[in-house]
């Protein structure tokens, strides 16, 4: 069973995708508090899968 947290947040980004990623960033720069969250790895969408390694 996973563990639960209690976390306060401006903003939540959905998904491990380039763009998700990059939102992350460009909120947190921005003085907020931001929560990424993906059911993976971070940087592991499809968009990035045929780049390789």
């Amino acid at each position: 069973m996973a563990d639960i947290l209690d976390i306060e947040t401006d903003v939540v980004v959905v998904g491990g995708g380039m763009a998700a990623l990059w939102a992350a960033v460009a909120s947190a720069r921005s003085g907020a508090a931001t929560v990424l969250v993906d059911k993976g790895f971070a940087g592991t969408s499809g968009v990035t899968a045929a780049g390789g390694p």
